[in-house]
């Protein structure tokens, strides 16, 4: 049928408004759900910020009463570090929050991981500059947050993170030395050659570099940057026939690249590195065993008066000093592990109130000082010896329930005819 020209206003008027409320319908909804949804991811983000201050505040390196779970800051050979507890807690905060952005750009979240390393950075603005320049953590952050930017194809943000970059390399030749030196030094001489694992830091930084000079228009000094990257990444290669060989032998893929390029890709060498390295870690692994056992150990001595372990060293001292093993950890508590526990076990009479008290949480009564003032008093009252038969600590313990542990009601209630 033919339409006649009073049909196609209605068609024409109607057909666009459906089609517009649709789309706008649409896109509200689809809004709505994103702008949820980044809201819940910085809510998310924000918690696990909460969570690793929380956890930071657990100080001491987990000598701590209630430390089921803490962060212990150490170096590269396993040693821990010592701060002071703002610096400590600070740069603990940091290091958490770069590790799960770290996790976030495995992940390919990249977004996330940007926000949340630019969390760790100020955490760490919050640590010393003297400290800072002593670890590479500073300038690796900066450099992942870079890193990110170019794994989320955003040339708009690489473009101007030249900051970025120059405190990433300000911040990794502090801590590593200008030429690598202190590197160096910590690797035993450069023994393994001209490889040291952070040379890929550089590698990075470098191509970095080249492209935020390229989006920059400026191609001599990319040019520059990436012939510095290429000549880092040959000192990294290593022979596949040799990797594979290793493998051959039972190590694994990454124990053997790493050995290769830390003896300069001498194979016997190579094999001589995994098998320390592998020492290295039972050794670590023993260690940390111990520990696990001290602590379980501490944990059954009870807590200090500020809900510290007992020091297992002082307890050794008194304990030499021929003091009892559980007077020792008893003044210890006491005393909150300072060194006036060695009077207390010292003393005679302070000592027999430290036995007293001991003998008191042995038997987990916490009514055997008022029990022993009543039977004290009546038995000083009666005459003869049959205070004692007459006067039980059975009884006495039910006059003090009576008496609501008043000793003086529970004494004239006990002497009553």
């Amino acid at each position: 049928k033919k339409a006649t020209p009073s049909d196609h206003p209605s068609v024409s008027t109607s057909s666009p408004s459906a089609t517009a409320t649709t789309t706008t319908t649409t896109t509200n909804n689809h809004n709505s759900m994103s702008i949820d949804a980044t809201l819940q991811r910085r809510k998310n983000i924000e918690e696990i910020k909460a969570a690793a201050e929380k956890l930071a505040l657990r100080d001491n390196d987990g000598y701590d009463w209630n430390a089921n779970y803490y962060i212990e800051l150490t170096n590269q050979r396993g040693q821990v570090i010592h701060l002071p507890s703002e610096q400590r807690q600070a740069l603990t905060v940091g290091l958490t929050l770069h590790a799960k952005g770290q996790t976030f750009m495995q992940q390919q979240n990249y977004t996330d991981a940007i926000y949340i390393m630019h969390l760790a950075f100020e955490s760490f603005g919050r640590v010393s500059q003297e400290f800072l320049h002593m670890i590479d953590n500073y300038g690796l952050l900066a450099l992942d947050i870079v890193w990110c930017y170019y794994l989320a194809q955003d040339e708009s943000s690489l473009s101007n993170a030249g900051q970025w970059l120059q405190i990433a390399e300000y911040g990794l030749k502090r801590a590593h030395g200008e030429h690598l030196e202190r590197l160096r030094q910590i690797r035993g001489g450069g023994s393994g050659g001209d490889f040291i694992p952070e040379l890929s830091l550089y590698v990075r930084l470098n191509i970095l570099r080249a492209l935020q000079s390229f989006y920059n228009n400026d191609l001599n000094v990319a040019h520059t940057h990436l012939m510095r990257a290429e000549m880092d990444l040959r000192k990294i290669q290593i022979s596949d026939v040799d990797l594979v060989r290793l493998e051959s032998m039972g190590f694994t893929h990454q124990e053997s690249s790493r050995a290769l390029r830390f003896c300069a890709g001498d194979l016997e060498r190579a094999i001589t590195h995994i098998y320390q390295k592998r020492e290295e870690r039972e050794e670590k692994l023993r260690r940390e065993r111990e520990r696990a056992m001290e602590r379980r150990k501490q944990r059954q001595y009870g807590a200090t008066k500020s809900g510290k372990f007992v020091d297992l060293k002082l307890l050794q001292q008194l304990q030499e000093f021929g003091v009892e093993h559980e007077i020792a950890v008893e003044a210890l508590r006491q005393t909150d592990n300072s060194q006036e526990a060695l009077n207390l076990c010292t003393d005679p009479m302070r000592k027999e109130v430290l036995a007293a008290t001991l003998f008191a949480r042995c038997m987990n009564d916490s009514r055997l000082y008022e029990i022993e003032q009543v039977m004290e008093v009546l038995n000083g009252d009666m005459v003869g010896g049959d205070a004692v038969a007459v006067v039980s600590e059975a009884r006495v313990r039910a006059a003090l329930f009576l008496a609501y542990n008043d000793v003086e009601e529970a004494v004239s209630m006990l002497s009553a005819p």
